[in-house]
């Protein structure tokens, strides 16, 4: 299925634990960008501090950091732009998260006004800009896309 969906998708976004594992090698390896996404904690940290050093051996651009379920952590994220790299984006935590998970109706849609929302949004636009994939309206993009279509049916 995998393999399906990559062929009609322009990006793909891969979710896997932390730490390393022979999936998550292989993930980084058959990718051209990598991006760590954490929380702040030290069990988070340890997880991500390889990332980018991993990602460079294997020929793969490490595009920074997200920290997802931002909280008053024990890692502050001068800590994570100084030990792992640029956190492009800060996501808070929020209990309309877990309710949407839950219905399985994604947050940008079930809540489109929250913070999380505006977050998620700005880093999917900066990272479009960053990959240079987009031009005009890169929410109707996504919306249309076959991936969107091909994982939400």
């Amino acid at each position: 299925m995998l393999e399906k969906v990559a062929e009609s998708a322009d990006i793909l976004f891969l979710d896997f634990p932390g730490g390393f594992g022979k999936e998550s090698v292989l993930a980084i390896h058959a990718s051209t960008s990598v991006l760590a996404v954490m929380k702040l904690d030290v069990d988070s940290l340890k997880a991500s501090l390889p990332v980018p050093r991993i990602a460079e051996r294997l020929k793969a651009k490490f595009v920074g950091v997200v920290v997802n379920q931002k909280m008053n952590g024990e890692v502050k994220v001068d800590e994570v732009e100084m030990l792992i790299g640029n956190v492009i984006g800060e996501i808070p935590y929020d209990d309309a998260v877990k309710k949407s998970a839950t219905t399985g109706a994604p947050i940008i849609f079930s809540s489109p006004a929250s913070k999380v929302s505006r977050i998620l949004n700005e880093i999917a636009e900066a990272l479009s800009v960053w990959l240079g994939s987009f031009k005009g309206d890169r929410r109707e993009i996504v919306a249309r896309s076959k991936l969107f279509k091909a994982l939400c049916p």
